[in-house]
């Protein structure tokens, strides 16, 4: 069963012609999958997050291989675009790329006229569901803490991705595939709930994180 990614619109403040000849006055930006941005990774030798040392060249590349991905235009729509609508596009597509679920998921609420629910750090809700081969479809997760064990196996691995998704897979107990298409701000919001988990000290998490 496919998902559906999360979307906005931005209303284009300068309408272009798309190609085909028809007036183009908004645009639907998507989130994007943590495996189709690890592609576009990939393509511009960003595997891996390691952006440090990348030329300002490259990083243009990709962020508008991101923007394309992200709102289906086409090189020359792309082109079309002015500049301020560029810009607001741009900051759109970072925030689904490098931001936390939150404000999406807060954002979707206003929108169905209903309560803003409270983010629980060990249970969240995902913006966008995915598939697990054993759970079936997974619209919330629960984060249990890692343990040292789990943790000296992640470090057999020599890949820094491997070993963050052996981790991230054990304590939600998603399987990889799963963990892959997830949505970035999913992705986000569970590896950094993870890493507080691996850095930080037992007083920074409240009693009902930890298993009594």
């Amino acid at each position: 069963m496919s998902v559906t990614a999360y979307s906005k619109t931005h209303t284009l403040r300068w309408p272009i012609v798309d190609d085909k000849g028809q007036q183009l006055t908004a645009l639907n930006i998507h989130t994007l999958s943590l495996r189709t941005v690890r592609e576009l990774r990939a393509e511009y030798g960003l595997v891996d997050g390691a952006s440090d040392g990348a030329s300002d060249a490259v990083l243009m590349k990709f962020e508008k291989a991101l923007l394309l991905r992200s709102t289906g235009l086409s090189d020359s729509e792309y082109l079309r675009l002015c500049v301020p609508d560029y810009n607001s596009i741009l900051r759109h597509v970072r925030a689904m790329v490098n931001g936390k679920a939150e404000p999406f998921l807060a954002e979707q609420a206003m929108a169905q006229g209903k309560k803003v629910a409270e983010v629980d750090p060990d249970a969240p809700v995902l913006l966008v569901p995915v598939e697990d081969k054993f759970k079936g479809r997974v619209s919330q997760i629960a984060i249990q803490p890692p343990t040292v064990h789990l943790q000296q196996e992640a470090r057999k691995h020599t890949d820094p991705f491997q070993q963050t998704l052996v981790i991230v897979s054990t304590c939600t107990e998603l399987d990889f595939d799963a963990l892959l298409d997830m949505h970035m701000p999913d992705w986000n919001t569970l590896t950094e709930r993870v890493t507080d988990f691996l850095s930080e000290t037992a007083d920074f998490f409240p009693t009902s994180t930890a298993n009594d």
